[in-house]
C-alpha cells in the first residue's frame, strides 16, 4: 500500500500523502512524522484528534444521520454508540475485546439512564446542534485543537429505552487531555435507578503494555498526601480526588455554573458475558461460551431525576505511574481554564503551546447578546443577539491572531459568524501574520473597528454546499 501511495500523481496533498506512506512503511515504520492534529468529519458526525500521548474518538449523531443498525442480528446492544462516545487511546488496545461484557448502557463519555437498553438502533436524531471544529490536521503541527458540540436529546423510541435524557455537551480536545463539558442534564431515570454520565469503561489491564501502574487504581487529590491504591469492587471517589488509572488521570473540575459535585463511582473487578448476546449470527457451539475479563468502569451519577444541572471533568493521558498525576492535574489546571459552562455558551481557555492563547468557543443560539470573557486581554468575544450560534477559536501568538469557525448545523445557522474582540484593529494588523500575507492567505475573515475603542469586529464567512460545517480559518 505504502508503494502505491508513493506512485499516486502529483496533487495539492502530495506532501500529506508521502508522509502517510512513510509511517505506514513496513521499512520506516515510526520514523516517518508523526500524525498530530484533529479533523472533524461533519458529514459523518464524527471527531478524530491525535496527539503525543494519545489518540481520540468520539461519535455523535443529528438529524442529519442515523445512529446505528442492527443487521444480520448484530450490534445488538448498539443503543448508544452515537450517543457522543468518547474513546481514549494510548495504545489501540484499551477495548480490546471487552465488547461481550461490556455495560453497553454505560459507554465512555455517555450521559444516560444507567442499566438500560431499548430499540434506538437506526433512528435520525432529534437535534441539528451537532458538530465539530479542528484548527490542526497537519502531521508537523503539534498545537493544533479541536472541539466538538452535541445537543444531545434521545426520545423513547422504544419500550425500556432511555428516553427523555437531554443535555448541552461539548468536547475540547488539546495537546494534554479532553476536556468534557455538560450543562442542562435533565431527565427522569425511571425504570433506572439513576442517570450517570460514564467518564471511562475499558479494560483494567492494557493488552498493548503497561501505561503506567498497570492494572492499579489510584485515588489522589485534596489534602491527601500520596495516592491511596483503590481494591477491587465498587467504591467512592472523594469529592474533589482525581482517579489513576493505566498512565490516565480522570480530574473533576470547577467551572462557572458547577452547583452541587456529582459523586463519582468505581467499579473494579471481573466480568462475565457472551459475544452470542451481541451477535447471534455466530455460532453458539463456537462462540457461545462465557468469556471472563477485568473491567475498569468510572463514572458520575447525576441522581434519579436531574434537571438543569452541569458537570465538568478532564482526561489527562500520558501521565505515567500514579506519583506524577497530582504534578500532571496541577499542570493541567495551570494552562487550562473553563470560561463558561452556561446556557449560553460553553468555552476553554487553554495555553497549548509556549506564547499561545487559544479561546474555544461554544456558542449556543440565543435571543440576546453572548459574551465569553476569559480575563486576558484581547481574549473577550462579544456576539450580538439574537445569534444562531456556532463554533469558534480565537488563537493569539507571537505572530498575531488567528481566528476559525464552524457551522455544527452544517449549514442551517447562516452564512457567517460574527463578533466583536477586545482588540483593536491596528493591533491586529500590526504583526507578521498580517504584513506578510497576500491577500489570498487572509481566509475568509473580515475585520472593522468597531464602535467601542480598542475592540474590533470580525465576520467570518461559512462555507456552504457540501463544505457546510467544515473548518474555516482566517486573520485581519
Amino acid at each position: 500500500m505504502a508503494s502505491s501511495i508513493r506512485g499516486f500523481p502529483p496533487s495539492s496533498r502530495q506532501a500529506e500523502l508521502q508522509a502517510f506512506a512513510q509511517r505506514i512503511a513496513p521499512q520506516s515504520k515510526g520514523q516517518g512524522e508523526p500524525l498530530l492534529g484533529g479533523r472533524h468529519f461533519w458529514l459523518s458526525d464524527y471527531t478524530a484528534y491525535h496527539a503525543p500521548s494519545h489518540f481520540n474518538s468520539l461519535k455523535m449523531y443529528s438529524t442529519r444521520m442515523s445512529n446505528n443498525e442492527i443487521c444480520n442480528n448484530e450490534n445488538l446492544k448498539a443503543d448508544h454508540t452515537a450517543d457522543g462516545v468518547l474513546y481514549t487511546y494510548q495504545t489501540g488496545q484499551e477495548y480490546l475485546g471487552i465488547f461481550p461484557v461490556w455495560d453497553w448502557s454505560r459507554l465512555p463519555g455517555t450521559t444516560n439512564r444507567a442499566g438500560v437498553l431499548g430499540t434506538k438502533v437506526k433512528q435520525q436524531g432529534l437535534t441539528s446542534f451537532v458538530g465539530g471544529l479542528a484548527t490542526a490536521s497537519s502531521s508537523t503541527n503539534s498545537s493544533g485543537v479541536a472541539m466538538s458540540v452535541m445537543d444531545y436529546q434521545s426520545a423513547n423510541f422504544g419500550a425500556g429505552d432511555e428516553g427523555g435524557v437531554s443535555a448541552r455537551k461539548a468536547w475540547f480536545f488539546l495537546p494534554t487531555g479532553t476536556v468534557a463539558l455538560s450543562h442542562n442534564i435533565s431527565g427522569v431515570a425511571a425504570p433506572a435507578a439513576e442517570i450517570v454520565t460514564t467518564l471511562e469503561q475499558s479494560l483494567l489491564a492494557n493488552p498493548g503494555g503497561d501505561m503506567g501502574g498497570g492494572s492499579t487504581v489510584s485515588i489522589g487529590g485534596g489534602s491527601a498526601g500520596a495516592p491511596t491504591v483503590v481494591p477491587p469492587g465498587n467504591s467512592s471517589v472523594p469529592a474533589g480526588h482525581w482517579v489513576h488509572h493505566d498512565g490516565k488521570v480522570y480530574t473533576p473540575i470547577e467551572t462557572p455554573a458547577s452547583g452541587a459535585a456529582a459523586p463519582w463511582k468505581l467499579e473494579t473487578g471481573v466480568r462475565s458475558g457472551s459475544w452470542m448476546a451481541i451477535n447471534e449470527g455466530l455460532d453458539n457451539a463456537t462462540d457461545g461460551e462465557t468469556v471472563s475479563l477485568p473491567v475498569f468502569l468510572l463514572e458520575a451519577s447525576h441522581g434519579p431525576a436531574p434537571a438543569g444541572v452541569s458537570f465538568a471533568y478532564a482526561v489527562l493521558p500520558g501521565v505515567g505511574t500514579a506519583s506524577g498525576a497530582s504534578a500532571a492535574v496541577a499542570s493541567f489546571h495551570a494552562s487550562t481554564k473553563v470560561v463558561a459552562n452556561d446556557a449560553a455558551a460553553q468555552a476553554v481557555l487553554a495555553t497549548p503551546a509556549v506564547g499561545e492563547d487559544v479561546l474555544m468557543i461554544v456558542a449556543w443560539p440565543a435571543a440576546v447578546t453572548t459574551v465569553v470573557d476569559s480575563g486576558k486581554p484581547g481574549l473577550k468575544v462579544t456576539m450580538p443577539g439574537p445569534t444562531k450560534g456556532g463554533l469558534l477559536t480565537v488563537k493569539l501568538g507571537a505572530s498575531g491572531a488567528v481566528f476559525s469557525a464552524a457551522d455544527p448545523t452544517n449549514g442551517s445557522g447562516g452564512g457567517s459568524l460574527t463578533f466583536t474582540i477586545d482588540k483593536s484593529l491596528e493591533e491586529l494588523q500590526a504583526t507578521t501574520l498580517h504584513r506578510d500575507a497576500a491577500a489570498s492567505e487572509i481566509g475568509p475573515v473580515s475585520c472593522k473597528k468597531a464602535a467601542a475603542a480598542g475592540s474590533t469586529v470580525v465576520t467570518v464567512t461559512l462555507p456552504n454546499g457540501t463544505a457546510a460545517g467544515s473548518t474555516v480559518s482566517g486573520h485581519c
